[in-house]
């Protein structure tokens, strides 16, 4: 049964075109548990100081980036913050563990960086810095202090000219080839925060619901949406109404919106679903509340995998490759696994140069003993080709799900 999309701020928008999700529904949205980047960075306005100093937290990760620059990333106000950012705000187990792995990552990584070439070093402290691409390099980072750690003597982005994959290995006399995939790194901020962003100031009691998923992210949008949002709630006061709605027509523009005050009801022909919807409840309780969907796609677990292994132009033609799939910024349960297992098939049978491909990810648990905290674990599952070019031996294959590499003693990120 295929189950609703991402929603960065409530639930997510099928194509079933039904009027009653909008009337049923909308209303019924919720902050998601976890804060928004935005609602980080709000809680940060005028404050730089951390509670912490960083560089001496983390040592070697201050020398791979640059002491100054660390401390940069984390004392910054910018509008969206990085997400090293985010991490240091939070309090407890599930920082410190995180911090502890990220600098022990970085140790690992000083030998690979020492027999790579001398560019390889800048280019990595540049992404590391980088808001944008961050996730993706910590999934490289941490992928290289694995292998470092299981004595492949990883070499960066390996020798040839064109686009290379990530390491060249060697283990138990074995050479292969490692690609690193990170689906989803990208920062998840969207239209939705932009609208926030500008709604800052406004402190009307109001409870607002927005399907932004059809609308392309842009400032104009932004600017004219949170304009809207005001100018309803000031009718709305003025009437004396407690619900109202905005909507786009299907195929209309933007600036067609149009606004219905003390209605909470809306229908659409099926297949012509609003291009813009928001719903609005006057409820009594202090302060604009802002929710809503930033992606109306239905997930489907197979179309996912299927987008996440296109475009292999890395892998090397007649050599071991090793596809690793780091799925951290997932929600993985086991049928998205399945997903990833039925669709492995169909990537080996188009590229016999692929060896085999690792899924991985990271989370948070609880472990209750000596003490509840919160626990850092991470999940490992080895995809054989069952017919390539050049298969990797049992051996490599079983290393590859060694566990405890980085953090030594404990789960490992």
């Amino acid at each position: 049964m295929a189950t609703v999309g991402r929603a960065v701020e409530g639930e997510g928008l099928g194509d079933a075109g039904a009027c009653s999700w909008y009337t049923e529904h909308m209303v019924s949205i919720g902050q998601r548990e976890t804060p928004s980047e935005l609602e980080v960075a709000v809680d940060r306005l005028g404050a730089r100081a951390m509670p912490f100093d960083l560089v001496s937290r983390c040592p070697n990760l201050a020398q791979l980036v640059g002491s100054n620059e660390l401390r940069a990333i984390v004392e910054a106000n910018d509008r969206w913050p990085h997400p090293l950012t985010t991490m240091c705000s939070r309090e407890g187990d599930a920082r410190e563990q995180y911090l502890a792995a990220l600098d022990r990552a970085a140790a690992l990584i000083e030998p690979v960086l020492e027999r790579s070439a001398a560019r390889m070093r800048n280019k990595l402290a540049a992404a590391i810095r980088d808001r944008a691409s961050y996730q993706a390099t910590v999934s490289e980072l941490m992928c290289g202090a694995r292998l470092e750690a299981l004595g492949s003597v990883p070499v960066m982005e390996g020798d040839g000219d064109g686009p290379q994959p990530d390491y060249l290995c060697r283990l138990f006399g074995e050479p292969f080839y490692t690609e690193v995939y990170t689906p989803g790194a990208a920062p998840d901020d969207s239209l939705l925060d932009d609208i926030r962003f500008r709604l800052l100031e406004y402190n009307e009691g109001c409870f607002v619901s927005l399907d932004v998923s059809r609308l392309e992210r842009r400032s104009e949008h932004a600017k004219l949406i949170a304009g809207r949002v005001k100018s309803l709630i000031r009718r709305m006061h003025e009437s004396g109404a407690s619900e109202a709605i905005m909507y786009v027509p299907h195929g209309k523009r933007l600036e067609d919106c149009s606004t219905e005050v003390g209605c909470s009801r809306f229908s659409f022909p099926v297949g012509e679903p609003p291009e813009f919807f928001g719903r609005f409840c006057l409820d009594g309780i202090p302060h604009l509340r802002l929710t809503g969907i930033v992606d109306g796609e239905v997930v489907d677990d197979v179309r996912d995998a299927r987008r996440d292994l296109r475009g292999l132009y890395q892998l090397r033609k007649g050599a071991r490759n090793l596809l690793v799939l780091d799925l951290t910024r997932k929600h993985v349960h086991p049928f998205m696994v399945q997903a990833y297992e039925k669709v492995s098939a169909e990537v080996f049978a188009r590229h016999p140069e692929l060896s085999a491909i690792l899924l991985t990810w990271r989370y948070f648990g609880f472990q209750q003993a000596p003490s509840v905290q919160q626990e850092m674990r991470s999940q490992y599952v080895v995809i054989p080709a069952p017919n390539p070019a050049l298969p990797m031996s049992p051996a490599v294959l079983q290393a590859l799900k060694t566990r405890w590499l980085i953090l030594l003693g404990r789960s490992e990120p």
